[in-house]
């Protein structure tokens, strides 16, 4: 018997650590996956909350291992994070994982986690970056028709006036909904995300939610932007050792690959939920954030 082809959807897993105190060491933290599908980690990112500086002193200072599915640590013992990929997997390079870890429908990646450092680390978050593995019909699945051609193409958007605090609540999920709609003359697969230039005050605490047209979310929770995407203009550097590094090899020539792809037919639509909350640092204002969706259209021949 044939086994039936699964069609990969992206799927970004966040798990809120919250706050680690100096030297708190925390041990066996269950993450529970959605009982829908089966999902492949490939890719694992870390950050916490920026401090007023924008910089996340101290993130440096984490060191932790995860299990498989069969609860087996994939490391022998705690390793600093910082030591395993550039920039924490952030800056939309997330560190790779080779062969990707499969996990059954309600599996659990379970964490040991220890802030080595001095400072006190707020709202640490780790990213399980991957697919989740669906029959086909389960869900929406839309790819490449027979024959076809590609032109590279990049739409961009505007988000007006992002308020300093939470923005309004729009349903099913936090944020203001957005609605991308590719051009009526093809089909358009979404590759990458970056944001741009935002003039005067750099905000701090952005995330995003991808939805599909029938409003089912990419991932389990909003993911911080400076994860998903890349952006050259925001002036980053990140801690490393007792200095801090300029991040090299990201920006607009690496900016976040969604893999799998995320396809978008012409007349249709996806949505995107977008949460500002720089409440608690001084001198933010009202900003415009702009997005360039990356990507190619497709034509059918």
């Amino acid at each position: 018997m044939t086994a039936p082809i699964l069609f990969e959807r992206h799927q970004d897993y966040v798990q809120t650590i919250g706050t680690l105190a100096p030297g708190q060491f925390l041990v066996g933290i269950p993450f529970a996956l959605d009982p829908d599908a089966p999902f492949v980690l490939r890719s694992t990112a870390i950050r916490c909350q920026y401090d007023a500086d924008r910089q996340q002193t101290g993130l440096q200072s984490i060191s932790l291992r995860h299990t498989g599915p069969g609860n087996d640590y994939k490391q022998q013992a705690l390793i600093p994070y910082g030591l395993t990929c550039a920039y924490f997997g952030q800056q939309g390079n997330p560190k790779p994982m080779s062969p990707g870890i499969k996990f059954p429908q309600n599996g659990v990646i379970t964490v040991d986690i220890q802030n080595t450092g001095s400072v006190t680390l707020h709202n640490v978050q780790l990213f399980w970056r991957g697919v989740k593995l669906y029959l086909p019909g389960v869900v929406k699945s839309y790819t490449y028709p027979p024959n076809f051609s590609t032109i590279p193409w990049i739409y961009s958007s505007l988000l007006s006036n992002t308020i300093v605090p939470n923005l309004a609540v729009s349903q099913p999920f936090p944020g203001v909904q957005q609605i991308f709609r590719p051009n009526p003359d093809s089909d358009f697969v979404l590759r990458s995300i970056s944001w741009g230039q935002v003039q005067g005050v750099q905000p701090f605490e952005v995330f995003i939610t991808l939805q599909d047209e029938d409003n089912k979310p990419y991932s389990n929770a909003p993911v911080h932007i400076d994860v998903m995407m890349s952006n050259p203009s925001t002036g980053n550097t990140y801690p490393c050792g007792a200095a801090y590094v300029t991040p090299l090899g990201t920006g607009s020539q690496s900016p976040g690959l969604l893999y799998s792809e995320i396809y978008v037919p012409r007349n249709h639509i996806m949505y995107y939920n977008v949460v500002r909350n720089d409440s608690g640092f001084a001198n933010q204002t009202v900003v415009n954030l702009p997005f360039q969706f990356n990507g190619a259209k497709v034509y059918a021949r």
